[in-house]
């Protein structure tokens, strides 16, 4: 394909408004479409300036420029064509009159210097046109423009129609400033039709100027630009093609450049001269037009007529799944380069790029079997017609198998064969058996199914493929269901001791099965033939001797060879029961508890395990008469029978056994005391007391320990010395029966102690000695004297001996002694006494 690429400036201003257009022809066998869009572009912002011969108010650049080496990032537009940096004269008076050069002009003009001339000129804003600003571009290659769009020249009355389209651009980073003239008049009968470009420093010593552009020239200007490049402390100016950065907004209008005829508007329009023709694109802005040209040849100059396909054959590929077919376009051009284009599915295929020999015909090879959908080919970018649709196939994959089965008893096992078709190196068979095992990729196979429980059905499958990836497959069931089950009942799980039961063989076999019974006791064992049922049901009788626990196991071996147990308990019970107590005496004052004792040492079942019932016989003088515990109360002399029976048939539990035992029971009239000695009872030390006991024949008291008058009667005296005594007395009646009751007894030990408080050891026989008296139940543990030193003069634990007044055998003077007394009392207490004694002589 090819493209053809136009741009054009076009000079040709008239008020205001410039643009740049590029236009792109794209030729097709049938037609041209053309585009055109306006490159680069500004969105423009009024400077506010209304007034004439005024400075803006300060505008920010937007970035950093440099000029004569200072940077700025505000400046100020003047009315009279001028873009200034000195910020102290916005809203200012902006000089109109030019009598001097640009250098010379300092005095007269004072703020036209650090400023930028494009040109420098009256310009009568209120008579019409605008001014206004933009900041375009990317850091760091921005650049900020101010466009004079069609303002009117001073005086309107003097030099009517007069007028300035101008542009400024200054340059981040160079610090280059370009003026773009539009257009530019000049009218001598005001000021001189002076106008000035150049630039001038902030101090007004240096200024650059384009040639023939300053005082006193008069000229006129239409698409001329300059640019001043920054060279050390001044600028060079030199002159450039004319391209003022245009609006962004533009419309497009499309015309016969010939004819002159009006074509449309917009950035796009489709033509198809029969003869060569050159159209022209217009952008239209301010009061300017910019204009762009393209010729355009007719399309069959260009791609010599329209390319096509006669006709279409094709090959299938030869193995299913394998992409070796052929499809041929007939009539194609030959010699020139093609692009096959077609669809599978409808899905567009990739490019295929391909050129016609002499025979005319583009052959594509390695294709896969589906349906394409169309077919044709460009030449440049002009499409054939379209063939097709097409279906290649493959050859079909035919599926057929069968298989054989060898029972057994460890796996069964099934011989596998593919039938299927076609056959040869490019074909596969997989076989999946479902079993957990890996697949087999042999033709045909042997596999060996474990098939636990004999009654496993298998969905297999065989799938047939080849090496390129075409494959189908069957899933087929595999029947090796040859199921063995041993399963028993019995009348009962458990039986009373020396009763039959019957045992029922429930089987399931697809093989003549017979049976093995072993019923757990060493002895029995019973074997059934086979006869002939699939499902048998065979009954065996079997009695055990003994009682206990046993296991039935019934084997089933089928005519394979396979086999299959069940094992189940039964119980056979001998019930014995007795009771707690069996014939006794006894004396009752409460009822007596009588409680039968049921147990089956062999099976060791005891309730509640089985449920048994109770029967209790006589019923007179006991309570309940249907539970296991009782209670009597009578005199005389009573037999019992107690009878156990099972009422319920469960599993351990046979219905109707039964035992019994029998209990004996004499029962006399019972004893009971009475008018026992109320106690406790506390005496002195040393003192007795009276105890009594009455309704018995017989009495004993304890303890024998000699406190008593007399142990066998019913009124004893007791003089006990121990601080404490419980008195038992026990009475008999003459059939033997025995009651009892206790009397606590209390001895109080406190005994005073007595000690003078003076004696006189004068061997008159009175009070010649000092000692401790009253000392019947208490013991004397220490007496000692001291005299006023803490001498001590006497000493003794003989409660018999006192002192005599004397100290190793002299007479001690009277006077006041100090003694310490310890006695020991019955109750285990001991007393300490301390004080004074007298000595009088």
């Amino acid at each position: 394909m090819k493209r053809y690429f136009l741009s054009l400036i076009v000079l040709a201003f008239s008020a205001s408004a410039y643009s740049q257009i590029t236009i792109v022809d794209t030729p097709h066998c049938l037609n041209h479409t053309l585009f055109a869009q306006v490159t680069g572009g500004i969105i423009p912002t009024a400077s506010g300036i209304t007034a004439d011969d005024n400075w803006s108010g300060v505008i920010p650049i937007g970035f950093t420029f440099n000029f004569y080496g200072i940077p700025n990032t505000q400046c100020i537009v003047g009315s009279n064509g001028c873009l200034g940096f000195d910020l102290a004269n916005a809203f200012a008076y902006n000089t109109w009159p030019i009598n001097n050069t640009l250098l010379g002009s300092t005095g007269a003009a004072p703020d036209v210097v650090n400023c930028i001339c494009v040109p420098w000129c009256d310009v009568y804003i209120p008579a019409g046109g605008t001014i206004d600003y933009s900041m375009q571009g990317v850091a760091p290659f921005r650049n900020f423009a101010v466009t004079w769009c069609g303002t009117a020249m001073f005086d309107p009355g003097i030099c009517p129609g007069q007028y300035l389209t101008t542009q400024v651009i200054i340059y981040e980073t160079t610090g280059i400033a370009e003026v773009h003239i539009g257009h530019h008049t000049a009218c001598t009968a005001w000021n001189g039709g002076y106008g000035i470009v150049g630039v001038k420093d902030p101090t007004g010593t240096i200024a650059t100027t384009a040639p023939g552009r300053d005082y006193p020239t008069d000229w006129a200007a239409t698409n001329e630009a300059w640019r001043f490049t920054p060279s050390g402390t001044t600028y060079t100016v030199s002159s450039i093609p004319y391209a003022p950065i245009p609006y962004a907004a533009s419309g497009i209008y499309w015309y016969d450049s010939t004819t002159g005829a009006y074509l449309g508007s917009g950035a796009n329009i489709v033509v198809n001269p029969a003869v060569p023709t050159t159209y022209v694109a217009c952008a239209l802005g301010c009061n300017d037009t910019t204009k762009a040209y393209v010729h355009v040849l007719p399309s069959t100059l260009v791609f010599g007529g329209l390319p096509h396909i006669s006709g279409i054959t094709s090959t299938n590929p030869s193995v299913c799944g394998e992409c070796n077919g052929t499809i041929t376009l007939h009539g194609v051009t030959p010699h020139t380069a093609d692009s096959v284009i077609y669809s599978i599915g409808g899905v567009q295929q990739p490019v295929l790029l391909d050129s016609a020999g002499a025979d005319s015909t583009i052959t594509l090879t390695g294709l896969c079997a589906a349906t394409y959908d169309y077919f044709y080919y460009k030449i440049a970018n002009c499409p054939s017609n379209q063939v097709g649709p097409l279906t290649l196939t493959t050859p079909p994959l035919s599926l057929a198998m069968n298989y054989s089965i060898k029972l057994g008893c460890n796996g069964d096992l099934v011989v596998f064969n593919n039938l299927s078709t076609p056959t040869g190196p490019d074909y596969l068979t997989t076989w999946a058996f479902n079993d957990g095992t890996p697949t087999n990729p042999n033709l045909n196979a042997s596999h060996l199914f474990a098939n636990p429980g004999y009654t496993g059905v298998y969905s297999d499958t065989l799938t047939y493929s080849t090496t390129f990836g075409c494959s189908v497959d069957t899933v087929f069931t595999v029947n090796l269901q040859h199921p063995i089950s041993a399963a028993y009942t019995s009348d009962a799980q458990s039986v009373c001791l020396n009763t039959p039961n019957r045992f029922f063989a429930t089987t399931i076999s697809t093989n003549e099965p017979s049976y093995t019974w072993n019923f757990g006791d060493d002895r029995t064992v019973i074997q059934v033939p086979a006869n002939g049922n699939n499902n048998n049901t065979d009954t065996v009788e079997y009695q055990s001797p003994v009682a206990g626990f046993f296991t039935a196991t019934l084997t089933v071996t089928d005519s394979i060879g396979c086999q299959a147990t069940f094992s189940d308990t039964f119980n056979v019970i001998s019930l014995d029961v007795h009771t707690s107590v069996h014939d006794t005496s006894v004396c009752l004052v409460d009822s007596m508890t009588l409680r039968a004792l049921p147990a089956d040492p062999k099976s060791d079942v005891n309730p509640p395990y089985i449920p048994f019932s109770y029967a209790w016989t006589p019923t007179n003088n006991i309570g309940m008469t249907n539970a296991s515990t009782t209670n009597f109360m009578g005199v005389g002399t009573f037999v019992y029978t107690i009878t156990l029976n099972t009422t319920q048939s469960l599993v351990l539990n046979p219905f109707g056994c039964s035992a019994s035992d029998t209990e004996k029971i004499v029962s006399y009239p019972p004893v009971t005391l009475t008018d026992v000695t109320t106690g406790p009872v506390t005496i002195p030390i040393g003192g007795s007391v009276q105890l009594n006991a009455l309704g018995a024949v017989y009495f004993t008291w304890t303890p024998d320990n000699g406190t008593l008058s007399n142990n066998n009667i019913n009124d004893p005296i007791a003089t006990p010395t121990d601080a404490s005594t419980i008195y038992t007395v026990y009475g008999r009646n003459l059939f033997g029966c025995i009651d009892s009751a206790n009397v606590t007894v209390y001895v109080d030990p406190n005994v005073q102690d007595i000690i003078p408080s003076a004696f006189t050891p004068n061997n008159d026989g009175k009070n010649d000695f000092f000692k401790i008296t009253n000392l019947k139940y208490q013991k004397l543990v220490e007496f000692s004297v001291y005299n006023r030193w803490g001498i001590q003069v006497f000493h003794t634990n003989n409660p018999d001996i006192g002192w005599d007044g004397t100290y190793q055998g002299a007479a001690q003077d009277m006077g006041v002694y100090n003694y310490v007394v310890i006695t020991a009392h019955p109750d285990g207490t001991n007393q300490t006494y301390k004080g004074t004694v007298t000595l009088i002589r």
